[in-house]
């Protein structure tokens, strides 16, 4: 639920702002430090990592995902490891 839900709720149905809780989703907003101490672990340290929030289903599109960062994979093996390209 959303600042402005709560707005309309109080406002036009009179609901008692004591009877509202806001629950937030979205992306959760992380420290800077906190990031810096994720990086700096061991299984993260020099990789690069997708990351995502929420629950995961098939309309996500998480396999195009894979598959395009396959392609990418390969073209840069390809250039920067064979010397192709």
């Amino acid at each position: 639920m959303s600042r402005r839900a709560v707005e309309f709720l109080v406002n036009v149905y009179e609901v008692p702002v004591e009877k509202i809780q806001i629950i937030e989703h979205g992306v959760p907003d992380v420290e800077a430090s906190e990031i810096t101490l994720l990086k700096n672990l061991s299984q993260f340290k020099n990789r690069r990592v997708l990351l995502t929030f929420g629950l995961i289903s098939r309309n996500k599109g998480f396999g195009n995902r894979c598959k395009g960062i396959a392609q990418k994979l390969l073209k840069i093996i390809r250039r920067d490891v064979c010397g192709f390209g």
